[in-house]
């Protein structure tokens, strides 16, 4: 498995990036909000980079990819509102992510 995680922890927050999975292999992925409060599945139809963005604001999170909206695979109910951001894959290899930006919002 390849996994990317943020050293830091984020309540509320906006990101934005650009992730990809590289080949048909490994075309299952999932990016994990707040110490896996919330897990959203990625399954890209190709190699491409794919814009990703999300925002949380207290116990709301929405993702979406290339404008394409993302379902949580977790309960959102979860109270956990402060975590560590993770990029997921399947393999050992092929998981990128490039430009990333994180922006820490007020409560």
């Amino acid at each position: 498995m390849a996994r990317i995680e943020t050293k830091e922890s984020y309540g509320d927050f906006e990101l934005t990036c650009e992730i990809r999975l590289p080949d048909a292999q490994s075309r299952l992925g999932e990016i994990q909000f707040r110490d896996y409060g919330w897990v959203y599945a990625i399954e890209p139809e190709s190699r491409a980079w794919l814009t990703l963005h999300a925002a949380a604001k207290g116990n709301q999170i929405t993702c979406t990819l290339d404008g394409k909206a993302l379902q949580p695979t977790t309960d959102s109910k979860r109270t956990n509102l402060n975590g560590k951001l993770a990029f997921y894959s399947n393999r050992d290899w092929g998981l990128s992510v490039r430009n990333l930006k994180i922006k820490t919002l007020k409560p």
